[in-house]
Formats: structure tokens, C-alpha cells, sequence
């Protein structure tokens, strides 16, 4: 199966092989950011007491951080949270009809993540979608993960996140940076972080603020005409190169291709557009 999505738009947006020979210290300062000094080496000759710390990445994404770490702007996506103990859609379209039954919503057993938002926002409204799912998140033990930890030190000190809950600022917490969450609406979005901070930039809203998430029905189409989003995501994408990590621009984002497209045809000095994947789903593109 393509692991290629055929949402993403070609000769846009490229792929990067992420998984290698590269051993990495995700613990170390700047490790991955800087790509270059990154040892070929092997498991074997690192104590296995610290190889919760490693992470193995390709030859092409060491050159590729190494030519570009200035101005790399991480896009982080559901993939990423899973492992910090974040449901992925599916699971998350369970848990959000099992509390929309409790309500006496009728929601098949089968439905997925965007039938179930679909079912509970005409059933209870999507107001009432977005509260139970802030509160299903809200409750969740996270524990944020060595990568998620490595994200929050990139260079830029800015992060862009279509998810809803705190992980990644949990990360850079325990990395030892100050989160400074922001949400499309603001215009301290834009602003660059200080010393020893993190900017997080929640495009698609934050549990804490359950009116601002996004989610399939109303929120999700309202970000067309949104022109303070639009504003916020040109101003932070269009001078830097955006690595997708976790995210493979669905094609419910159709929101994010149009606007990916729209830079590259309005900014030839536009940075590069990637999406990183693993090496054992990684194939040769189409055509």
C-alpha cells in the first residue's frame, strides 16, 4: 500500500526517507537540528540503558537539516501524540461516541472519526462535539516522548501543531523551555520566541479553549473564509521550509494544500515543503 498520500500536492510538497543509519542523542542540544556531526554507528555501541535517548534517522534528512536547521519550521500531526499516549482517530472516534451515547446520541458502532463528529454535532451540536472531546483529552495520562522533547529545540523556536492537547508543551517543559502557546487568532502568533522559549502555535485550537478546535463539520469548513487564520498560517509558512511530522495533509485539509500552493505560486524564494516517513513505508512516488 503507498504510504504517499495523493492529497499531497506534487511538486509542492516532496518526501523525505526519515528512518536511517544515523544515530542520533535525542537528549543532546541540537543534535538532529544540526544534522551534520551525525556518527553512523550501531545500537551495539551504545549502552542499552541509554537508548531510550536514540533515534536512528537517513543520510538524506541529516542533509537535509544540515543545509536548512535556520529556517525549519516543524508541523507537527497526530502522529507524533500517539506515542506520548494520545489516541489516534479511530480510537478517539470511540471514545467520543461512547460519552455521546451517554447523552442519548445515536452513533453507529462502526462510524469513523468523521462520521462520529458528524453524528454528534447534528445530534447535539458541534459546540457539544468540540467540549467532549476537550474533556476526553483533557484526561488523558500523557507522557511526552525523546522526539517530541528534540521538536521543541529546533532552531526557529517555533512549532506549528494541528493538534488539540498539551503534550508537546509537557515536552518543552521537561527540555527545559518555556512554552508560549498561541492560537491563530492571536497576533502574537507571528512573534518570534526569547531566550530559553518555545513558541507553540495550535492551528487547529487547544483543549483549554474548546470553541477555538477544529473539527469535521462547522470549524473545520469555516477556516476557508477565516481570514485571521489565513493571515497566521501565510505569515508563518511562506519564509520558512515546513517539515510535516505525523501529518500527511489529508485530504479533509484541503484548506492547507490550497494555501501550500497558493505561496508556491506567489514566492519563488518560498522555503521547501516536506513530508518525513518512515523508511519501512516509504515508496517511490507515483509516476
Amino acid at each position: 500500500m503507498s504510504s504517499w498520500p495523493s492529497s499531497v500536492p506534487e511538486g509542492v510538497v516532496s518526501r523525505i526517507n526519515v528512518s536511517g543509519p544515523f544515530l542520533v542523542n535525542l537528549m543532546q542540544p541540537g543534535s538532529l537540528a544540526a544534522g551534520a556531526g551525525c556518527e553512523s554507528l550501531d545500537y551495539r555501541g551504545v549502552r542499552s540503558v541509554d537508548l531510550y535517548q536514540y533515534s536512528r534517522i537517513s543520510p538524506e534528512f541529516a542533509a537535509f537539516l544540515a543545509e536548512h536547521r535556520e529556517r525549519t519550521l516543524p508541523f507537527v500531526g497526530a502522529g507524533i501524540s500517539v506515542d506520548a499516549g494520545v489516541p489516534a482517530a479511530d480510537h478517539l472516534a470511540k471514545l467520543i461516541a461512547e460519552e455521546a451515547r451517554k447523552e442519548r446520541a445515536t452513533i453507529g458502532e462502526v462510524a469513523n472519526f468523521a462520521g462520529v463528529c458528524g453524528g454528534v454535532s447534528e445530534q447535539l451540536g458541534h459546540g457539544r462535539l468540540q467540549e467532549l472531546t476537550a474533556a476526553i483529552l483533557d484526561a488523558l495520562p500523557l507522557t511526552p516522548t525523546p522526539l517530541q522533547r528534540l521538536i521543541v529545540r529546533c532552531p526557529l523556536g517555533v512549532v506549528l501543531t494541528s493538534n488539540f492537547e498539551p503534550s508537546i508543551e509537557m515536552a518543552a517543559r521537561e527540555a527545559g523551555l518555556e512554552p508560549i502557546p498561541r492560537t491563530p487568532d492571536q497576533a502574537l502568533a507571528r512573534e518570534r520566541p526569547g531566550e530559553g522559549q518555545v513558541v507553540i502555535v495550535y492551528l487547529h485550537g487547544r483543549t483549554s479553549a474548546p470553541e477555538t478546535m477544529v473539527l469535521p463539520g462547522d470549524s473545520l469548513e469555516a477556516l476557508r473564509g477565516d481570514e485571521r487564520f489565513k493571515t497566521t498560517l501565510r505569515g508563518l509558512v511562506a519564509p520558512h521550509l515546513v517539515i510535516y511530522l505525523g501529518y500527511r495533509l489529508p485530504s479533509e485539509d484541503a484548506y492547507l494544500r490550497e494555501e501550500i500552493e497558493l505561496l508556491a505560486s506567489m514566492f519563488a524564494d518560498r522555503g521547501p515543503h516536506a513530508v518525513l516517513i518512515p523508511s519501512d513505508e516509504y515508496e517511490d512516488p507515483p509516476g
